[in-house]
């Protein structure tokens, strides 16, 4: 049986689209039948996926990328928290930070970008670097336990 997941984050511009991307890739090459969509929750941009009630009642599992967004599907979309998974991934892409050393490089593992994001990752000014390969190794870490409880 086909499972659906619905990847939201604010503005359906890097997390969620590159989250469900990831996440498909993933399910193909382990043969997991699954259906992958991303919206966000406050989209500017037209050429974005806005989230819906129709969206919101099509998934059979909605990650969500920070507290607030798993509150908003909660209180707006009348859904239960059981079918919601927070992946607790702070805005790595913003861009209104100064420029700072990283804290990480390509060796750094799943395991240990996830320690780097729980030990206070909003504090960082360097946070902007942390780019779509920090993002993988987050995602890895994480969706692969998210799969184990399908």
């Amino acid at each position: 049986m086909t499972h659906t997941y619905l990847f939201v984050c604010r503005y359906n511009k890097m997390r969620s689209p590159y989250a469900a991307t990831w996440f498909a890739e993933y399910c193909k090459e382990h043969n997991i039948d699954a259906v992958v969509k991303s919206a966000g929750i406050h989209v500017e941009n037209p050429t974005r996926t806005q989230l819906t009630k129709p969206l919101v009642d099509w998934a059979d599992t909605i990650i969500v990328m920070e507290d607030y967004m798993a509150e908003e599907i909660i209180n707006n979309y009348q859904q239960s928290s059981k079918n919601i998974v927070n992946l607790n991934v702070a805005d790595i892409f913003d861009d209104h930070t100064e420029e700072s050393p990283m804290p990480y490089d390509d060796n750094t593992t799943p395991a240990e970008a996830i320690k780097l994001l729980e030990a206070g990752f909003i504090r960082y000014s360097f946070r902007k670097h942390f780019g779509k390969r920090f993002f993988n190794k987050i995602l890895q870490a994480k969706l692969e336990d998210i799969v184990k409880e399908v």
